[in-house]
């Protein structure tokens, strides 16, 4: 079931309007069968799992609450192993067995790897470090353990963060879930608007943008050029952002009408001035998990600039093979693992160089060099090697001649993200995602009748699915 579908709809307005009639434990039970249905219609077999997931963390969390149990880092550390190894098999069972066959082969070995045929369950990597994160919290004391399983398992399966975040942190969310909430008249406005920005982002920019993307990465050859291939990037980035911003957009906004108040995921962040900016303003919720759960205890910045380089690359190689389980993804990680490494070692060098360009063009051309950066690394999501991913870089910095023909492509593109770069440069400016919301109604009027025509007249209704469902 996808925001983006009218099944959807059906759904959501049934739990809203029960929502509004219940009292708090009522909504709690509500919500949490809604949450099992609404994840159940893709594949009522995986249930089994979120609901077993979410049994191990709750009982394990309550050992860890009783002043009497011992060994309770043993009792983390055995809920993290079970989680993690649910997460691998499934994900990842299939990408070491090819890599290991893969491995032997260039040594002469032939061996005959077993490869499984099964689904990977959608947002299992969101919910299991979401309900990880829960358990590693109460063993550092920072969240009071759930007393009952109901506020527990709906803290891991809230239906509209379950599939592809915002991941969550126990003790922002959990509270929210176990004390009564109200649905206010200004909370139900600020979440349409973000429901609708949200499916505006998804159903007119990115489904368009795919379009583009995928005419030239995949119906393309050996004849495209570097400037096809540079409106393709810019198309799949803007794609991607608009998709899964889109998506946390929705989700924050369900949030808001039942007066839950979600994390944000995205702050703007193609106006990043350099990488390490990027990466405080994207996916919000997965880079600041793993700066808790993986850098601050492998050291953090506690450590010599040697090691705390390491920590770093070692990082986004975990968060590029978090994306999916494939070479390429790897690869991702360790390039955004270089950028920020060399970033983080030469910033005053960077930050000297800068100083020599013209106060107004610094941010200009330091937001440039960094848009282009994330541009061209997530290119590589778009080939099938690394391989290939270097040929478009070539043809993109040495081959690129192009027709007339393909300005035509890069102005259409140009019309598609005009509105949204617009809107983001607003909200940018007070670092606001309700920043248009706020406007005097006969400009927030005007901005709603724009979007709303670009929405009916030119978006792409064919309920295409969210791209990081696959993660």
């Amino acid at each position: 079931m996808l925001f983006n579908s009218f099944q959807f709809l059906f759904f959501i307005v049934p739990v809203l309007a029960l929502y509004a009639l219940l009292d708090h434990r009522r909504q709690n039970w509500m919500l949490l069968a809604a949450s099992y249905f609404f994840y159940g219609c893709w594949d009522w077999r995986f249930l089994g799992l979120i609901l077993m997931s979410t049994t191990i963390d709750y009982t394990v969390a309550r050992r860890m609450a009783d002043p009497t149990t011992q060994h309770r880092r043993r009792w983390m550390v055995a809920s993290l192993i079970i989680n993690l190894t649910v997460l691998g098999f499934f994900k990842y069972f299939n990408f070491f067995s090819q890599s290991l066959h893969d491995l032997l082969g260039t040594v002469g070995i032939q061996a005959s790897l077993p490869v499984l045929d099964v689904l990977l369950p959608v947002g299992i990597s969101f919910y299991t470090f979401q309900s990880a994160s829960y358990v590693i919290d109460v063993y550092r004391g920072r969240t009071i353990a759930a007393t009952r399983f109901d506020d527990c398992a709906l803290y891991v399966s809230y239906f509209p963060q379950l599939v592809a975040g915002p991941i969550e942190r126990s003790y922002h969310l959990l509270p929210q879930v176990e004390q009564p909430r109200k649905m206010t008249l200004e909370g139900f406005q600020e979440g349409g608007w973000l429901i609708f920005w949200g499916m505006f982002k998804k159903v007119f920019v990115a489904d368009n943008c795919a379009l583009i993307a995928q005419s030239i990465f995949r119906d393309g050859g050996s004849d495209v050029t570097g400037f096809q291939y540079l409106v393709g990037a810019y198309a799949f980035s803007w794609q991607i952002y608009c998709d899964f911003s889109g998506y946390s957009d929705i989700a924050r906004g369900l949030g808001q009408m039942m007066g839950f108040d979600l994390m944000r995921n995205f702050r703007m962040p193609y106006f990043s001035r350099n990488i390490q900016e990027f990466w405080t303003r994207w996916h919000i919720s997965l880079s600041t998990w793993f700066k808790e759960y993986v850098y601050i205890p492998l050291g953090g910045n506690r450590v010599s600039r040697q090691r705390q380089a390491f920590n770093l690359f070692l990082v986004f190689l975990i968060s590029g093979l978090w994306h999916g389980a494939a070479s390429i993804y790897v690869v991702w990680g360790a390039v955004h693992g270089v950028g920020i490494v060399a970033y983080t070692l030469l910033k005053k060098p960077i930050g000297r160089a800068m100083a020599l360009l013209p106060a107004p063009v610094r941010v200009p051309v330091a937001v440039f060099l960094t848009f282009h950066f994330v541009v061209l690394a997530f290119a590589l999501w778009q080939v099938p090697s690394a391989r290939a991913w270097l040929d478009v870089l070539h043809r993109i910095f040495f081959a690129f001649d192009f027709a007339t023909r393909d300005l035509a492509t890069a102005g259409k593109l140009g019309a598609i993200v005009a509105v949204p770069a617009l809107v983001q440069w607003w909200q940018r400016r007070s670092d606001d995602p309700l920043a248009p919301y706020r406007w005097p109604i006969p400009q927030r009027a005007a901005l709603y009748v724009v979007l709303l025509f670009c929405l009916l007249r030119f978006g792409v209704f064919d309920g295409a699915q969210f791209i990081y469902f696959q993660f």
